[in-house]
C-alpha cells in the first residue's frame, strides 16, 4: 500500500528471499542506476503498474521460484540496457495486462534445464521482446498459453535464440502462438559438441487462435541441427512468411 513497494536506486543491492512485494500504487520493485537485486521464494502480486521493473542497466537474476500476477501493466519489464538471468529457476507470470517484457537494448538468458517460465493468462501478449532486446534460451523450457493476444511476440530488430534443446510451447493463445515483425531474428538450434545437451531444440506451437508462427517485415526464422518446429491445430496457417521475411530450414 505504498507508492513503491522497494526503489532501488544509484547501485543498490537487494537480495528479496522469501517474500511478498503487492498491493502498492506504481512498483512492486522498482530497480533503477544500475542496482541489482536476486530474487528467490519471491512475488510481485497485485501492484498498479508493474510487478517489477528494471531501468538503467539494472540486474535482476532469479534462483527458486518467481511469481508475478495481477498488476495493473507488465508482470515483469526489464528495460533499458537492464538484464534478466534465471538459473534453477521456476517462473510464473500471468493475469496482467502483459506478462514479460523485455525492451530497449535489455537481455535475458535463461542458464540451465532446470528453469522454467510459464507465461499464462494475460490480457495481451505474453511474452515480448522488443526494441533491440535479446533474449537467449541455454536448454530451459517456456511455457506461453491462454494469453489474449500473441504468445511470445519479437518486434522491432529484436531476437530470441534457443539452444541447448530448449523448448518452447506456445498454446491457445488469441491470436498468434510466436509473432516476428520488424526486421527481427529467431534462431533455434542444438550443437550437441558445444551444448553437451544430446536433444532437441523445439518450438511447439499449438491451438491458437491465429497463425501458428508469423514472420513478417523483414524478419527471419532459421531453424538449424537437431531443431524441430511443430505447428499443429492453429486457426490460420502453421507458417506465414511474408513482407520480405525469411524462412530457413537445415537438417532440421
Amino acid at each position: 500500500n505504498g507508492q513503491n513497494g522497494i526503489n532501488a536506486s544509484g547501485g543498490a543491492e537487494l537480495a528479496i528471499l522469501n517474500a511478498k512485494v503487492q498491493k502498492n500504487k506504481a512498483m512492486g520493485i522498482l530497480l533503477s542506476g544500475a542496482s541489482s537485486a536476486a530474487l528467490s521464494g519471491a512475488a510481485t502480486d497485485l501492484n498498479g503498474i508493474n510487478g517489477l521493473d528494471a531501468e538503467g542497466s539494472s540486474a535482476v537474476t532469479v534462483n527458486g521460484s518467481y511469481e508475478s500476477s495481477s498488476n495493473g501493466v507488465f508482470g515483469v519489464n526489464i528495460n533499458g540496457s537492464s538484464s534478466f538471468t534465471l538459473s534453477g529457476a521456476q517462473v510464473s507470470v500471468s493475469q496482467n495486462t502483459l506478462g514479460i517484457q523485455i525492451g530497449t537494448s535489455a537481455s535475458a538468458f535463461i542458464s540451465d534445464p532446470g528453469t522454467t517460465v510459464t507465461v499464462s493468462r494475460n490480457l495481451t501478449t505474453g511474452l515480448t521482446i522488443v526494441s533491440g532486446a535479446h533474449m537467449v534460451d541455454f536448454g530451459g523450457t517456456i511455457t506461453t498459453t491462454g494469453n489474449g493476444v500473441h504468445g511470445v511476440s519479437v518486434d522491432s530488430k529484436a531476437g530470441l535464440d534457443l539452444d541447448a534443446a530448449a523448448t518452447l510451447t506456445s498454446s491457445g493463445n488469441g491470436q498468434d502462438g510466436v509473432h516476428l515483425e520488424e526486421t527481427s531474428v529467431l534462431t533455434m538450434f542444438n550443437t550437441t559438441a558445444f551444448s553437451g545437451a544430446p536433444g532437441t531444440t523445439t518450438i511447439n506451437s499449438q491451438n491458437n487462435l491465429g497463425n501458428g508462427i508469423s514472420i513478417l517485415t523483414g524478419s527471419n526464422l532459421t531453424v538449424i541441427h537437431q531443431a524441430a518446429l511443430n505447428s499443429t491445430g492453429n486457426s490460420g496457417d502453421g507458417i506465414q512468411v511474408d513482407n520480405g521475411s525469411g524462412l530457413t530450414l537445415i537438417q532440421s
